[in-house]
């Protein structure tokens, strides 16, 4: 695991070329590895560009995509940006 998340789908993408690199990262030391990589992308060509997106297990066993603010799983539970499952928006009080 990647702190809350089972893995981390990592793209390095090429702003001029549109050329990518894609590393599925499920540990810590993977992470690193990835951010190595990318260094070693930037010293050749700084027209790269990281995107990360994180998955955690919803209790439903359903994966969950923890890209935006709020992250609903198809079964109706929410994630936050970070993987910790949020109280049912009843509570929310907004």
């Amino acid at each position: 695991m990647v702190g809350n998340f089972i893995y981390i789908d990592v793209f390095l993408c090429n702003q001029l070329t549109d050329e990518q690199v894609k590393l599925r990262v499920r540990s810590n030391e993977e992470y690193d590895q990835a951010y190595e990589k990318y260094d070693e992308l930037l010293t050749k060509d700084d027209c790269w560009l990281m995107v990360r997106a994180p998955y955690v297990k919803c209790a439903c066993n359903r994966l969950v995509e923890c890209g935006g603010f709020t992250n609903t799983c198809d079964c109706g539970r929410d994630y936050n940006f970070s993987g910790t499952e949020l109280a049912n928006r009843s509570l929310w009080g907004e």
